[in-house]
């Protein structure tokens, strides 16, 4: 019966997995946080409030704080989070340094947009994410704001969905960074957006930070199945503090 519903579903161009952390993407990340004993999500990229939304259904119910820089965006993540007492929204952008910037504002309801410029091929290969138009937004350290959101005693988990701008958050938040049991990143393959940092450059700089990589889910593929971009689970490494690094 189970194969028989499996090749159905295929049919109709769906796909059905017994729900885990050997098969699913948001189970895993539920696992690591808990095994972690994460009770506070700083979501830097919050876009409208997806990924805080997940972390809900997967059950997780402790606090949230959400950075989205771009208004209309932040119009509807604030809408999503009124009604959870334990999720609180920042009109704010994170970078290396505290600016008024500009952002490149992408046509797929803000979700690619970036602070930095997308590759031309992107924008020919997939319409509907090129940029529409630019937008002020002010951005700040991480270091100069977690210190008001994360207790002494939190154990915190850092979300970066920056659209090539992972580095600069991070060179914002080395404190930060060094508290963080759990980071979640993007990690690309190829350059997406102009002067990006790609996946091993990232993976190198959060392992010297004591950060080990403990998950990877595919997440953009072009259409010739090209892998282009992954999704990087993060979690604080005993092994790698125990020998110094």
């Amino acid at each position: 019966m189970r194969r028989k519903l499996r090749r159905t579903a295929q049919r109709l161009g769906l796909d059905i997995r017994r729900y885990g952390p050997q098969s699913s993407p948001v189970a895993r990340r539920a696992s690591v946080m808990a095994g972690h004993g994460v009770d506070v999500v700083l979501d830097v990229g919050a876009n409208r409030g997806q990924y805080a939304g997940e972390l809900r259904s997967a059950g997780y119910t402790e606090r949230i704080v959400s950075f989205e820089p771009l208004a209309e965006p932040f119009e509807a993540l604030s809408r999503e989070a009124k009604q959870d007492p334990r999720w609180r929204c920042l009109k704010l952008g994170l970078g290396a340094s505290p600016s008024r910037s500009t952002m490149h504002v992408a046509g797929n309801q803000a979700a690619s947009s970036s602070l930095l410029r997308m590759e031309g091929w992107i924008a020919d290969a997939a319409p509907h994410q090129a940029y529409v138009g630019t937008e002020m937004v002010n951005v700040a350290r991480l270091d100069d704001v977690a210190p008001t959101l994360v207790g002494a005693t939190d154990r915190m988990m850092l979300k970066l969905d920056v659209q090539g701008y992972e580095l600069e958050v991070l060179r914002g938040g080395p404190s930060t960074l060094r508290r963080a049991e759990v980071l979640e990143a993007e990690l690309s393959l190829v350059a997406l957006y102009e002067d990006q940092p790609l996946w091993r450059e990232i993976v190198d700089y959060l392992h010297q930070a004591g950060l080990e990589l403990v998950c990877l889910d595919p997440n953009l593929h072009d259409d010739d199945g090209r892998l282009l971009q992954m999704d990087g689970i993060f979690a604080r490494s005993r092994r790698l503090n125990s020998r110094g690094t």
